[in-house]
């Protein structure tokens, strides 16, 4: 909080513990008084004060032994002789009062807190003997305070002013809050600032125009700047505070908000906007090489069954029967007909119904005359690309700049051979973040790729490009994969041990080598749960000179294997992290250029309306 202060995040904040900083001024606030917080309902509740001993045998939320009023509170039960049956404990007062609101216990927490729960299923009475609070405004020492924020801590400080002149009562403070809330709100609004007050389990904070998304323990903050909230950020706040820093330079530039990732109503807008409308990657051509053979697929709720047709031709189709919307393919495999799992309609792989059992006294019903919906598929130096959207640009065209980049390596050629589905516990963009910068590599993979990896020879274009991103890296003489084969011809000087890392927006990204590629395709199955089909392909030459080709391909899929577990711990991690509640953004590094390119184009995307949402420098070909 000092260093959020220190650094100009965030103007001012208010906290409940003395902090010392050579940076920070201090400025003390009148004490307030611990209260009593109860479930609606409870015997208590009809007592208008609470002592001691009225909480004994009471199962009681306790503050954690970390935490001042913890000891002070013990004292008090102490000098009374009373005993508390300790339920839970907890650092943070905004959590206890959610279990006293769910009828878990009792307990004794800051009046700051508390307020925010009376009505929502907590009462609250005074507790006595009083257990003081010293309040401490915070602000910088080399700043300050704007205009709006000094009149901002004005109306605070006439608050407690009323209060201490009357006698330091409960219900006079607790006026006193209303009020300064109404008036600063007020305040704010007149100075076209966003003010709020929305129905939340703790606090929020918002800052310098971006969302925070930070519950402190035992602090009520309130940052001045372009908007404030006592609530959890609403989906303008996020979406503002991604084109913010979307439209910094990187070198400024901030990660996204925790709520980014944690939001329902993100998630739906990323379906609507995104999913829907963009080109998603099905897997490789070679995979489906011969008439009949298929793979599965979803694009949001709707299933996709990808199949080549008797003239060659790949072709993607609505996976669901036009009878009764059984869903007719599951998984890959090779079908001569396709044959409905519930009444048996069946489908030639051109999509059209051949057979429909015992619906010969239907009136005018035709198999023939009925055909399953063709989606647009389009394949791209060996890539099956669908979408659902019949006004995207083609692909080649929204790819035509990376053409030049990735067509020497030919990896249309490229042979498959794994390509594997899975089920992880994170979300979406989290695992496209951690595709997209190598700079985790040297310690996250220091027992796998990171250790063939020179970090100065990572490589970025100038431009930004709308429709991907990319970086080149290059693999060191001991790199056991990333080095061209010697009977390769296609490529000469540096390219010949140098990898180019694309992701093609929203969910495609792949390390494209001299001696093979592997790639990731995602589809968020929800908030916190992400399909992953992963593939791996080897150059042909590598292929035609492997005298153990079983054994090669064996260990190189449990060599990928490792690496994706590797990944599979970060990236779940990362998303626990990011639903905790002191979580917050951090500075990027140079080396995660490609997440900013990333959120320039999420916020392209899910905040088209901002007219301050980023504008790439597009290069010739990009769309």
């Amino acid at each position: 909080m000092l260093d959020w202060i220190a650094t100009g995040h965030y103007e001012l904040g208010f906290a409940q513990m003395p902090m010392e900083s050579a940076s920070v001024i201090a400025e003390k606030f009148t004490p307030v008084p611990a209260v009593a917080i109860l479930p609606e309902g409870h015997p208590l509740a009809r007592k208008r004060v609470i002592r001691p001993r009225d909480f004994a045998g009471e199962p009681f939320i306790a503050m954690e032994l970390t935490t001042p009023l913890r000891h002070r509170i013990d004292l008090v039960f102490t000098d009374a002789g009373a005993i508390c049956e300790t339920r839970a404990e907890t650092p943070l007062s905004m959590i206890a009062c959610g279990l006293v609101a769910s009828d878990a216990g009792v307990s004794i927490i800051d009046p700051l807190s508390a307020v925010e729960y009376v009505g929502r299923g907590i009462v609250m009475r005074p507790f006595v003997p009083r257990i003081l609070f010293d309040i401490v405004l915070l602000r910088s020492a080399h700043r300050a305070l704007s205009p709006l924020a000094q009149e901002f801590v004005d109306e605070f400080r006439g608050a407690g002013e009323v209060f201490a002149t009357q006698g330091n009562r409960l219900a006079t403070y607790l006026g006193c809050m209303n009020t300064w809330w109404s008036r600063g709100a007020a305040l704010l609004s007149a100075r076209g600032c966003l003010v709020s007050r929305n129905d939340v389990t703790e606090p929020r904070l918002v800052g310098h125009g971006m969302c925070s998304d930070v519950t402190l323990p035992r602090m009520s903050i309130y940052a001045c700047n372009r908007s404030i909230t006592m609530g959890r950020p609403t989906t303008d706040d996020l979406l503002r505070s991604l084109v913010d820093s979307a439209n910094r330079p990187l070198s400024e530039a901030t990660a996204m908000e925790p709520g980014l990732y944690r939001s329902e109503e993100i998630l739906g807008l990323e379906h609507e906007l995104i999913f829907n409308r963009e080109w998603l990657c099905v897997g490789r051509a070679a995979d489906i090489k011969t008439p009949g053979d298929y793979v599965t697929f979803r694009i949001g709720d709707q299933p996709v069954v990808t199949i080549r047709g008797k003239d060659g031709v790949v072709r993607s189709f609505a996976n669901i029967c036009l009878h009764r919307m059984m869903q007719l393919l599951t998984g890959s495999g090779n079908c001569r007909r396709i044959v409905c799992p519930y009444h048996a309609w069946t489908y030639d792989i051109d999509g059209r119904v051949i057979g429909a059992p015992y619906m010969d006294k239907s009136a005018g019903f035709k198999p023939r005359d009925h055909k399953l919906p063709e989606i647009r598929t389009e394949i791209w130096h060996g890539w099956i690309y669908v979408t659902l959207n019949p006004q995207a640009a083609p692909v080649a065209e929204r790819l035509a700049v990376l053409d030049g980049i990735v067509s020497r390596y030919r990896m249309e050629h490229y042979v498959p051979v794994a390509t594997e589905d899975y089920v992880w516990n994170t979300n979406w963009k989290l695992l496209t973040e951690n595709f997209m910068e190598s700079y985790h590599l040297p310690v996250a993979h220091r027992a796998t790729v990171g250790a063939w990896f020179p970090v100065d020879d990572n490589g970025f274009d100038e431009k930004v490009f709308e429709s991907f991103t990319y970086q080149t890296f290059t693999k060191n003489e001991d790199a056991t994969y990333g080095r061209a084969h010697k009977d390769n011809t296609a490529l000469d000087g540096r390219w010949r041990y140098t990898s180019v890392m694309p992701t093609v927006y929203p969910s495609h990204m792949y390390v494209l080598a001299p001696d093979h590629l592997w790639y990731l395709s995602l589809q968020p199955r929800g908030l916190g749960q992400v399909d992953v089909r992963f593939g791996v392909a080897l150059a042909p030459e590598v292929i035609a000179q492997l005298a153990d080709r079983d054994g090669f391909v064996r260990d190189t899929i449990a060599f990928f294997d490792k690496v994706n577990a590797e990944d599979k711990s970060v990236v779940e991690g990362i998303y626990q992290g990011a639903k905790a509640p002191l979580s917050k953004p951090g500075r990027l590094s140079w080396m995660e250029r490609e997440i900013h390119d990333f959120m320039g184009y999420l916020a392209r995307r899910l905040a088209p309306a901002t007219s301050s949402a980023r504008t790439p420098r597009l290069a010739a070909g990009s769309d």
